[in-house]
C-alpha cells in the first residue's frame, strides 16, 4: 500500500511538471504565460486560450511570465527585458492618456501658464505637473544623469514641442516620452 501511495504521489508531482514543460497558456485577454496547472488557468474560458510551446513563442507574442506560477523565460527575455516593459509602458500609458492630453492640450497650458512665447515655463504649474508625472513614470527607460534636474527636464521638452509641431495632434505623453528618449537616449 506504502508502495501505491508514493507511486501515487510522484505521478501527481512528475505528470503536471511534464505537461507545463511542453506547453504554456496565455489568454487573449491578458499579457501573462502560465503553466497549464497555474490556478490562474482556471480562469481562462475556451474563447480566449491561447497555447504556446515554448516560453520563446509566448514572448515573441507579447506575453510576459505569471509572477505567480513561474514559468520560464527565454534567454531573449533577459536581453530584452526592459525594452519589452518600455514599449508595453508607452502602450499602456498612450491608451489611458491618449484622449486625456494631446499635444496641443500641452503647448496651451504651456501659453496659458508661462505666457505666449512658453518662456516662463519653468513657473507654469500644470505643465510641470505633467510633464514630470511622465518622466517620474517612465524614468527608467532613459539614460539620465543623477544630477538631472526639473528645469532641465522641462527645458528639454518644451525644446521638442516647439520644434515639432507638427507632432502636437499626439497624445501629450508620447510627445514627453519622444523628448526625452530622443535628448537621453538608452536602447540603441
Amino acid at each position: 500500500m506504502k508502495r501505491f501511495l508514493v507511486a501515487v504521489l510522484l505521478l501527481l508531482v512528475i505528470i503536471p511538471n511534464a505537461i507545463s514543460a511542453t506547453e504554456f497558456w496565455g489568454s487573449k485577454t491578458s499579457d501573462k504565460y502560465h503553466y497549464p496547472t497555474c490556478k490562474w488557468t482556471k480562469q481562462i474560458s475556451p474563447t480566449n486560450l491561447v497555447k504556446f510551446n515554448s516560453p520563446e513563442e509566448a514572448q515573441k507574442a507579447g506575453y510576459i511570465p505569471c509572477p505567480a506560477c513561474k514559468p520560464p523565460k527565454s534567454i531573449e527575455y533577459f536581453d530584452n527585458e526592459a525594452s519589452i516593459l518600455f514599449r508595453k509602458d508607452m502602450r499602456d500609458q498612450t491608451q489611458v492618456l491618449g484622449d486625456f492630453c494631446s499635444g496641443n492640450d500641452l503647448v496651451e497650458l504651456i501659453k496659458a501658464d508661462a505666457g505666449p512665447s512658453g518662456a516662463a515655463y519653468a513657473t507654469a504649474e500644470k505643465y510641470i505637473a505633467y510633464i514630470i508625472g511622465v518622466y517620474d513614470a517612465t524614468s527608467y527607460a532613459y539614460n539620465t544623469p543623477s544630477s538631472l534636474t526639473k528645469g532641465q527636464v522641462m527645458a528639454v521638452v518644451t525644446s521638442y514641442l516647439m520644434n515639432h509641431s507638427e507632432q502636437w495632434g499626439d497624445p501629450a505623453s508620447l510627445l514627453v516620452i519622444r523628448a526625452l528618449k530622443e535628448a537621453f537616449p538608452k536602447y540603441e
